[in-house]
């Protein structure tokens, strides 16, 4: 049933999301960024690969674990897997012909080789 502010005069723009259930699950997800997904009591970052790039990428999604159940911990270390996960993106995306960020292949060329010379 929808309600109206005639149906409740004390119904107010301000305080109407308090009006549902304390229990409601959208309370929890909208504080989170667009990305952070809550699995098994752990966050992760979540990351869907554009149709256009899944053959190169080989599917569909991408997950991150953060590796912490805080979501104030998720959330700081939801923008640096969020551009780690762009930096493994931008390859395949100069691979399909699609325009491409300099800057984003540099670091991650600079990053491969890094990773290289340790092993």
């Amino acid at each position: 049933m929808l309600r109206s502010r005639d149906d409740d005069p004390a119904l107010t723009v301000g305080h109407r999301s308090r009006n549902r259930p304390a229990d409601c699950y959208t309370d929890r997800s909208h504080n989170r960024p667009t990305g952070i997904v809550l699995r098994n009591g752990r966050f992760s970052y979540r990351r869907r690969v554009p149709t256009s790039l899944v053959s190169l990428v080989g599917k569909r999604e991408i997950w991150r674990s953060l590796n912490t159940d805080s979501l104030s911990i998720a959330r700081r270390r939801g923008t640096l897997a969020a551009a780690a996960v762009e930096q493994e993106l931008e390859p395949a995306r100069r691979a399909a012909g699609h325009p491409t960020d300099e800057v984003i292949l540099v670091e991650h060329f600079a990053s491969a080789s890094k990773r290289a010379t340790r092993l």
